[in-house]
Order: structure tokens, then sequence, then C-alpha cells
């Protein structure tokens, strides 16, 4: 084959795969129990897509049921990233803790067989009103989205989570059942959105139902209509898996670990609801009057036989005797037409051939991370370990460009041979440049976004879980004449010494990464602070160039008016690196205003190519690496910054005790004001003198996760009685270690105030706590971030003081932010008040009143 004929012979299978899902981590063959179920579901065309708001809202006992027992096409759209969320297991907040709950729902997913979609919708928190959901999302860009998922996806059947119309629950969780009921006309309709009829056509779905419990209607005060209400029976047993659907249902489930929603598996027989919503009530099945079988698909008929043919016979001992059979079949369904039907059809083929052939393919590197301008050594491993006839004709190097475009590089590895032995493991290794490749940052993160909405111009990724790799190896076999072509990351790949073999993604950083060594700077005074830059080299190569320290706020016409605002000193600085691994040490002395204001600094960037000369500039990128063992590693970059904050604040006391809770960023904030902060295991209290702390705080959540706290309660409490001051930040109602928390009774409800603007009410103008040692005034609740607070207590002992109160538009007065109680000498609080997302955004009133509270003064 010519050159040219080769490479165009390529690019036509490029676009036939390559936009179809056969994209794997690594190839393995599939169990004897998955490869049984694999065929089963290759008999049925039947597809659902579920919807809700964010992630942990789907009922993976539905989307099992339907997955794995019926074998449809089945997905979950999630309008959100969950970004808005607390996260139960670390510090990540906001962007960082959207990335842990996208890659744990892709867990769940993988657990119970769906697929994943997103919108571009921003989880801004809590809202109690579509309305007010609609006021911060981009409603027609989610309905867009929504849209779009419906036309690639092509469902028979939507299901909401919630109704579109009634309350018991809050506002994104309406409003996302309100875009499915406009998406579900929308998408058949070619006047909306017709921008999107370029890469999809339209599509009607057959019936929207909304999937509701009888335990919503019993809480609710409502009886279920049984006139627009069917029951599905979802108890069944795989005894080829050797589960029930719901037994895998609550390992899906539990995949969301940053919520605490570890889930038991239920056997036996479970009954789920399905209240109509548009289109006709059908009797006992979902899908009466859909085509769920291979007759809905045009030339069919030769295929089904093949796939009736290979359920019969297929033998999980000895899989290569349907190896035949299995390619057979995939050159049967290519000459079908291309829809998600039949992609479908391939891509669980493919992963038939793999077993039938005992394929084991894997791209790998030892790199970690690799720079542009950076070689990269990578080897594809390849083996068969049955004796059926399958060549490696070309390999292909795939690589996402910083333009969005995807570049081909044909080549040969050293060592290339298409003549594959039975059993032999193949390793060709080969050596590229790595030039003009997009970084690893998350793909919704790249552009501005907004409080509501990401944005994201390239219309083929809306909706993406994650980043498509931007380094990968496109493979293609020739099999009995047919040529199958399949996408292989390439992966990093290590030995952990306790855990084994593990893979990781390739991250593609910048040359230089930088980070300020705190994230908040607070000025207490006129008087300068020093604070530490940290550069990091991340090529082999050698780097040089310049940085220049600028203001986020300081507009040319802030500078021509003389406004003053933070003064780095020095402003810029000089930089070279010649490898990896290299750091230097920038230290900027910040002189800050004589008044009250917030900034931040970020880092501009100039690389040289030569003395003198820049090549190019940017902004400083940190790299923030997210690493848990029950998702894969993720890093982003967000834009190198430190908070500046110039406020008038006193504090008293000098040495605080914090018992951890669900991870937050109170500590370092208050040791950024100048306190000394010693973190206290929980399970170390018995052993831990609490009379050296001038107060000792609980992390958020501290009473649902640490069962310790029940056991010390009567010491904290001794605690205060003896003249200490216990400050204890939000926990949940439900899973309490303890109901005894305060030193008197109190009850933790579910109400919060969800507008950060809402209105403050001084209740107790002359309360010590808004008064000492900082004069708490309306400015002070200025600025604030998401919410005022969540999970206010709602009724309390007298002996409590409630000194703030505050209200969500049109509702009443939710006093239970803060309540202070006088026991003993010491003082006992418990607060709402969501400190952990206002200090780290340097809202200066939250500093204010936080330091009121520890500073709460021994009583006589």
């Amino acid at each position: 084959m010519s050159k040219i004929t080769f490479y165009t012979a390529f690019i036509a299978l490029f676009f036939i795969f390559h936009f179809s899902n056969s994209i794997f981590a690594q190839i393995n063959p599939l169990s004897a129990g998955e490869a049984l179920q694999k065929i089963e579901h290759l008999q049925t065309t039947g597809s659902i897509l579920y919807i809700a708001a964010h992630p942990d809202d789907e009922n993976t006992r539905l989307i099992t049921h339907f997955a794995q027992e019926k074998g449809y096409r089945t997905a979950y759209l999630s309008l959100t990233r969950g970004d808005g969320g607390q996260n139960l297991i670390g510090e990540q907040v906001r962007e960082g803790l959207g990335i842990i709950r996208t890659n744990e729902l892709l867990a769940a997913r993988n657990t119970d067989g769906g697929t994943q979609f997103f919108s571009r919708a921003n989880d801004f928190g809590y809202s109690k009103t579509p309305e007010e959901t609609f006021n911060i999302w981009d409603k027609k860009q989610v309905l867009a989205d929504a849209v779009w998922a419906i036309r690639k996806f092509r469902p028979d059947i939507l299901i909401t989570r919630f109704s579109p119309t009634l309350g018991g629950t809050h506002g994104h969780h309406t409003a996302s059942a309100q875009i499915a009921m406009e998406a579900y006309d929308a998408a058949a309709d070619p006047k909306q959105f017709p921008e999107q009829l370029k890469y999809v056509e339209v599509w009607q779905a057959k019936r929207i139902f909304w999937n509701t419990s009888s335990w919503f209607f019993s809480r609710n005060g409502m009886e279920m209509s049984k006139d627009s209400t069917m029951t599905i029976e979802i108890g069944g047993y795989d005894a080829v898996l050797g589960k029930s659907y719901n037994e895998i249902a609550a390992q899906s489930r539990s995949q969301h670990k940053s919520q605490g929603f570890g889930s038991a598996g239920f056997r036996g027989q479970q009954t789920e609801y399905l209240q109509i919503l548009k289109g006709d009530l059908p009797e006992k099945n979902a899908f009466k009057g859909v085509t769920t079988d291979w007759s809905r698909i045009k030339g069919s008929e030769k295929f089904v036989t093949l796939i009736q043919k290979l359920k019969k016979e297929y033998n999980p001992a000895k899989p290569q005797n349907s190896f035949n059979l299995v390619i057979e079949a995939y050159k049967e369904v290519n000459k079908l037409e291309k829809n998600p039907i039949t992609e479908n059809a391939k891509k669980i083929l493919t992963e038939l051939i793999f077993t039938t052939g005992g394929l084991f393919a894997e791209a790998i590197t030892d790199n970690s991370q690799v720079a542009n301008g950076d070689s990269l050594k990578m080897e594809l491993n390849f083996i068969k370990r049955f004796d059926v006839p399958i060549e490696v004709t070309t390999v292909m190097l795939l690589t996402e460009n910083l333009q969005g475009k995807t570049d081909l590089q044909p080549f040969h590895f050293n060592a290339y041979n298409t003549s594959i032995k039975t059993n032999e493991l193949n390793t060709f290794s080969k050596t590229i440049q790595v030039e003009n490749i997009k970084n690893s940052n998350p793909y919704w993160l790249n552009e501005n976004q907004t409080t509501g909405m990401y944005s994201v111009d390239n219309q083929e990724l809306r909706g993406l879980p994650s980043n498509p790799a931007n380094l990968k190896l496109s493979v293609t076999l020739k099999v009995e004449n047919q040529e199958l072509s399949f996408d292989l990351p390439i992966q990093h790949k290590y030995t952990d010494p306790v855990k084994g073999e593990k893979y990781a993604p390739l991250l593609v950083v910048p040359k230089v990464t930088a980070r300020f060594l705190d994230d908040v700077i607070i000025f207490a005074d006129n008087k300068p602070k020093k604070v530490k830059l940290e550069l990091l080299s991340n090529t082999d190569n050698s780097v040089f160039g310049k940085i220049n320290i600028v203001s986020e706020k300081q507009s040319p016409q802030a500078v021509e008016a003389k406004q003053i605002y933070f003064t780095p000193s020095p402003s810029n600085a000089d930089f070279s690196f010649t490898k990896k691994g290299e750091t230097k040490i920038i230290e900027i002395e910040i002189t800050p205003p004589t008044t009250n204001q917030n900034n931040a600094f970020l880092v501009e960037l100039n690389y040289n190519e030569e003395e003198g000369k820049i090549s190019k500039t940017e902004f400083a990128k940190s790299m923030e690496k997210i690493d848990y063992d029950h998702i894969p590693y993720q890093a982003m970059f967000p834009n190198a910054k430190v908070r500046l904050m110039r406020a008038e604040l006193e504090k008293k006391g000098e040495r605080i005790g914090y018992i951890l809770g669900a991870g937050d960023y109170v500590p370092k904030a208050l040791e950024q004001i100048g306190y000394q902060v010693d973190i206290i295991e929980a399970k170390n209290l018995g052993t831990t003198d609490l009379s050296v702390y001038d107060a000792v705080l609980t992390g958020i959540r501290a009473f649902n996760i640490q069962e310790e706290l029940a056991i010390y309660l009567p010491k904290l409490h001794k605690y205060v009685e003896d003249g200490g001051n216990l400050i204890v930040q939000y926990n949940t109602s439900h899973r309490l270690v303890s109901n005894e928390i305060g030193v008197y009774p109190f009850h933790i409800s579910r109400e919060r105030v969800t507008q950060e603007d809402a209105p403050v009410v001084f209740e107790l103008p002359n309360h010590p706590v808004l008064n000492t040692p900082n004069k708490i005034t309306p400015l002070d609740f200025e600025g604030w971030t998401q919410e005022r607070g969540l999970y206010f207590a709602d009724t309390w002992d007298e002996h409590f003081e409630a000194p703030i109160s505050s209200f969500d538009t049109g509702e009443e007065a939710q006093k239970g932010s803060i309540l202070i109680a006088k026991y003993g000498k010491g003082n006992f609080a418990y607060t709402g008040i969501s400190w952990f997302r206002q200090l780290p955004e340097g809202v200066t009133g939250a500093y204010r009143l936080l330091v009121n509270l520890i500073s709460l003064e021994e009583n006589k």
C-alpha cells in the first residue's frame, strides 16, 4: 500500500471509529460472566435517558435494572457536576469537588452499566425554587445541552428523578425536571437549536416518566395517582454474576464517597414507580409500543441470526471457539446504518473480539507527566492468548493540539512486527517529541465561567464527562480481512509497593507552574507582610524568563486615577531552570492600603527563547492534584493566585484546638490571622489537655463522622464548664454520633439561607459576639459567597441566645445560624454559618465574626 493510500485509508477508519465509543483504558478480555451478559445485551435495542440535577441524584437501582437486567442502553444526564456540595473526604471544594464527583459518577456508571452525560450548568449551591435556579443558570444553554444529549443518545424513553411541579425538594431538582420536560419536545423540533443538526438529527422519545415513590407522596401528605402511575419490579437476581441487581446498584451508589453515600445491598423484591408526564401510560411495561429488538434496524436479519447463534454456542471455558462467529457478526453490523444502536453493538462486539482472541493491549509510559518540548518514551504492549488470526497493521499517534483539533501522526515502532505469535508479549517502543499539546486541565474549566454556567465553545465536547485523552494511540488490527480500530490513551503505569500495578492518566503540564505558599493574606493593620511564591520547572529542557506580579483588580483606569491597592515588592523577578523538578522561591513583601478592601495577585509568566527576547506571555498556572484511591489520579491548573484582605481585625487568645471534621480550610485561615492551631484527633481526646486552649472548634460535620466524639462529649462539656469556648460547626441531623451535642438541648434542621446577599438582622445588638473585640456592622455581611449558611438549628433550650437572623426572599427569618449558651465559666456555640466557604474567599466579615466567637470572655 502506498503512503498516500495508507494515510487516506486510515483517515476513513479514523472517522468511523474515533467518534464511536471504541476507546479503552487498556484492552482486557471480559470475564465469563461479563461476556455472557454482553452477548445477552446484544439481543435488544431499547434505550433510556435518566435526568436529574447532581451526582448522587440518580436512582442506581433503576439504572442497573434497565442497563443490566434488561440490557438497554441506559444513560444518566446530571445537569451539574456537584461543585456546590460538601466534601466528606478532603479539602477540595468548588471546581476540585466537581472533578471528584464527576469521576465518582463515572465509577458508578462503570459499576451499574450506564453511560454518563453532563450539561454546562454550574452547581452554585442550594436553591429553594426553580425560579431562583434559573435566575443563576442560563436556562436556554442548559436546555440546549439536554436536547444535545437526547439527540446524541436517542433514548426511547426519558425518566426524571424529580417532579417538574411538586415541592418537597430544592430548586435545582425541580428545575432539572422542567428542563427534561421541555427537552422532550425540543429535541424533535428542527427549529430548536438547529446548530446541533450539523452533528446529530432530531429525535422524539416515546414518553417521559417521573421516577416517583410512595415515600415522596406520604411525606407531602398526598396520594399517588393510580391512573398515571405504573410499577416496576427491580429485585431480580443474576445467577451468572452471583448478585442481585439491587446489590450491584448499592455498589454503584457507594461510589459517591465524597458525599458519604455508602449503601448496603438490598436482596429480594423491590418496587419502583413511574408516573407518566408526557406520552401515553403503558400497562406494566414502560416500553410498550417501543420496538426493542433489531426489527427496527433495516437489513439486520442476518445479524440477528448470527447473534442468536452466538448466544446458543458461546462456551465461556473456550471463548476462542466463537472467534470467527464474533468476527462475522462484526462484519455484518458494519453493513447496517450508523446510529447509536449499531455503534453500541460494535463496541460490545469489539470487546468480544478481545475476549475470544484473548487479547491484552496497553499504551504506557514511565512518565507521570510531560510538558511541551519534552520527549516521551512510550510502549505499546500487545498479546493474544489464543491461536486466532490477528495482525497489527497500523498504529497512529493522535494528539489534541492547542487549537482543539486532532493531529494524526503515522509512525512505526522499533522492532515493529505484524506477525503476532500466540501467547507471546510483543512490546513496541518509540520516543516522540511532545509539541503543541493542550494541558490536562478539565475542558469545562478552560474558558470563562459564571456563578451559574461553565463555558464550552466546542459543541462536540459539551456533555462529555471528562477530557478526551490528549495523547493516545489508535491501533488497527486486521482480523479475517476485516479492519478493526480502537484507541488507547497513553497512561502512566507504575508499581505501588502496597497496591501493586497501577495506572494513572498521563498529565500534560505547563513548563513552569507557580504557587503562593499562602492562599490568603490578611492585614489587620498597615504593616507589610511577606508571602512566598514557588516556581517549579516541569520540563526536561532549560527554560528561563521573567515573572510579573499583577493585581487582579488594578485596571489601567485605576492606575491613572492613582487608586492604591496592594503593593508588591519586588513586582517582578527573573527565573532560570535547567532540569525538571528545580524550584525557585521568591519572597514578596506586600504593603496593604490604608482602607479596608480585598484584592488578589496573579503571576504573569514571560518565557524567553533567548536573552532579552520574550516568546510567550501567559498567566502562570498552579497544579492542584486530586488523588484518591476510588477514582483516577486527577489534576487541574487554575491561575496561581493569592487573595489579599485588608481588614480591621482584632483577636483575643492565642491557642486553638481543632477537631477535624470532613475537611475544610478553617484551620489554615485561623493560622493566617495569628492563632496557633493544634489539630486534635478525636480518638486522642481522652489524653489531650484541653485546658491549654482558648477555644476548641469542631470541623464541619465532625459529629457525623467522628464516632469517638460521642465518647468524649462529657470531657468537651467539662472544658466549657471550666471556662473554655467550644464552637461546633454545622452538622447534618442525619447520622449524628450523638443527639446530645450541646451543653443544653437543641435540634439541627435542614433549614438554610441560600442567598449570599440575604438580609441579616441583629436580634441582640448588644451581644458580645457582635461587639467584642470587633464591632460587627451590616458591612461585614457584604461580599459573601454562595450562601449565608446551612443546617441551622430550629429549636433550642432557653439557655441559648440567637444574636442574628437572616432570611431568603419571601421566607420567614431563620434565627438558628448562631446559638450561644453560657455554661459554667465558659461558652458553647453551634453555628451553621458556612465558614468553610467564606474564609478561603477572603470574606472580611466572616473572619471578624468567627474571631468574636473564639474570643467570647469567660463567665464570672
